[in-house]
């Protein structure tokens, strides 16, 4: 009897924000979609689902064939949040780290459900991580997957921390991270590599931290 491989799976919005970055920069954006194996409509963006393994190799070509080693970082910190797949605008609304983690944590499993992501409380330090399924690794572009995977886990923290919060330290699954050191906010950061996860480290005391006030603009005022 033959047994059935799940495909990883994710929305093909979350591919967007690596669209705008490269558009800014005018790349070459539709022949690079070529390479991964996917169509020029990927540029109009929409709801609906690609295979995992040609998003990375889209992320991949792109950050290597353009010589922008920090591409999903930038991407993920530079986006508006309706521009971030399932999860940017559901964050958005968060007014707690908690929250926000846990709510990353739904919205990102729903879209990529063989993903696993958690939030990890200890009495001191908490880490807020992201495990990839096990058929990516060695895949092209993966390097670039847990740089997406890092921003995407800072950036919900620095929601409700500000925009200038960094983590205390990081983990990584890969044994190498040469592109670390184009991420200024990085530099003296601990970074655990070879890990089971890509994750980040946050005080605990963080967790319950109170928003800053909101703006009458923000809709989640309203």
């Amino acid at each position: 009897m033959q047994t059935s491989t799940a495909i990883p799976l994710i929305r093909k919005s979350d591919g967007r924000p690596l669209v705008d970055v490269l558009q800014e920069v005018g790349a070459p954006v539709e022949r690079i979609l070529d390479l991964a194996g996917l169509p020029p409509s990927f540029e109009e963006g929409g709801d609906g689902f690609i295979p995992f393994r040609r998003m990375l190799q889209f992320a991949g070509h792109a950050a290597r064939s353009q010589g922008i080693p920090d591409l999903c970082w930038q991407a993920v910190q530079r986006s508006r949040p309706e521009h971030l797949g399932g999860w940017g605008e559901a964050v958005e609304r968060c007014t707690t780290v908690r929250r926000a983690a846990l709510t990353f944590c739904e919205s990102f499993h729903r879209d990529a459900p063989l993903m696993k992501l958690g939030l990890t409380v200890g009495a001191e330090r908490v880490w807020f991580w992201r495990r990839r399924p096990r058929q990516v690794l060695g895949w092209l572009g993966d390097e670039e997957g847990q740089q997406y995977a890092l921003s995407a886990l800072v950036r919900c923290v620095r929601r409700v921390a500000g925009p200038e919060w960094t983590p205390s330290a990081i983990q990584l699954e890969s044994d190498n991270a040469p592109w670390l050191e184009t991420i200024r906010e990085f530099a003296g950061i601990p970074v655990h590599l070879n890990a089971p996860v890509v994750g980040i480290a946050l005080p605990y005391t963080l967790l319950d931290q109170a928003d800053r006030p909101r703006t009458g603009s923000d809709p989640a005022d309203r």
